[in-house]
C-alpha cells in the first residue's frame, strides 16, 4: 500500500515530528510505502514579517509576487523541508527531501494573475518519486512547482498532495489537521462523508476557511481514483488509520 501524508501547522514543528516518525516506521515495517507532503504557511508569514512584507490573501490563497516567491521557496524547500528530513533521518527513517520542481516532477500554470506566482497543477511526472519508493526511501516533498517557461510557482499544499496521490496511484491520502476531522453545523464529528456530502457542506457554508481546500482536495483525489481520503489528526500510539473523517465514493462506503 502507498499512502500520501499531508502535514502542516503544528505538525511540521520538531516537537510534534516524533508522531510522524512513529507512524512512518510502522508503515515501513509493514512493507508499505509513504510519501510526505508538507506546508509551512505560518513560517512563510513570519519570514515576510521579518522582511517588512505584508501577507495578503485572496480566497484563502497567498498573493505571491516576484520577491515573495523566492522567500516562499526558501522557507518551504529549504528551512521546513530540511528540518523534517533531518528529524526523520535521526529517527532512522530513510527520508529524502525534494520539491515539485526537482526533475520537473510537477509542472503548473499560473492560477490567477491577481495571485502572482501561485500555480495550478497541469501535470505530474512520477519518475523521481517512483525511483525513490522502489528503493525504499520516504520522499518528503515541498509544494513548489515549475511552469512550462521555467518560473517557480507556489501550490496549495492540499491541492499538491491530492494531485500527487492520484498520479502515483496511492491507495490512501491522509490530510493531517489540527482538528479531529470534519464537523457538521452542530459541531458534531462526521465519521463518513460522501462526495455529495462535501458539496453540501460547502454550499451551505458549514465548511469554512482552511477546511474548504481540504474537502475540495479530498473530493478531487477520490474522483481521480484514490480509494480513501482521511481528514483528521494524529493520536499517539496509533498507526496511519487515524481517527478522522473518511471520504470515499458512495458505492465504496462501509455499511
Amino acid at each position: 500500500m502507498t499512502t500520501v501524508i499531508k502535514i502542516t501547522g503544528k505538525f511540521i514543528e520538531e516537537r510534534n515530528l516524533h508522531l510522524l516518525s512513529k507512524l512512518l516506521k510502522k508503515e515501513i515495517e509493514r512493507g508499505d510505502y509513504a510519501v510526505v507532503v508538507h506546508g509551512g504557511g505560518g513560517e512563510i508569514t513570519e519570514e515576510f514579517k521579518t522582511k517588512g512584507i505584508e501577507a495578503k490573501f485572496i480566497d484563502g490563497l497567498r498573493v505571491t509576487g516576484k520577491e515573495e516567491i523566492g522567500i516562499v521557496e526558501m522557507v518551504l524547500s529549504g528551512k521546513v523541508n530540511k528540518r523534517i528530513v533531518g528529524f526523520l533521518l535521526k529517527e532512522g527513517i530513510p527520508a529524502v527531501g525534494i520539491s515539485g520542481k526537482d526533475g520537473r516532477m510537477v509542472v503548473a500554470r499560473l492560477k490567477d494573475e491577481r495571485l502572482g506566482y501561485v500555480g495550478e497543477v497541469e501535470r505530474v511526472d512520477t519518475k523521481l518519486i517512483d525511483i525513490l519508493l522502489e528503493n525504499r526511501f520516504v520522499p518528503v516533498v515541498s509544494p513548489i512547482a515549475i511552469s512550462i517557461s521555467g518560473e517557480t510557482l507556489n501550490i496549495n499544499g492540499d491541492t499538491f498532495a491530492s494531485n500527487l496521490s492520484i498520479s502515483i496511484r496511492a491507495e490512501r491520502l491522509v490530510i493531517i489537521t489540527d482538528v479531529a476531522g470534519v464537523m457538521d453545523e452542530k459541531g458534531n464529528f462526521i465519521r463518513n462523508l460522501t462526495l455529495d456530502g462535501i458539496e453540501d457542506l460547502i454550499e451551505r457554508k458549514v465548511a469554512k476557511e482552511g477546511m474548504i481546500p481540504k474537502l475540495l482536495s479530498a473530493s478531487f483525489a477520490v474522483k481521480g481514483g484514490v480509494p480513501e481520503v482521511i481528514i483528521g489528526t494524529f493520536k499517539d500510539g496509533m498507526d496511519l488509520n487515524i481517527e478522522g473523517t473518511i471520504i470515499r465514493r458512495e458505492d465504496d462506503e462501509e455499511s
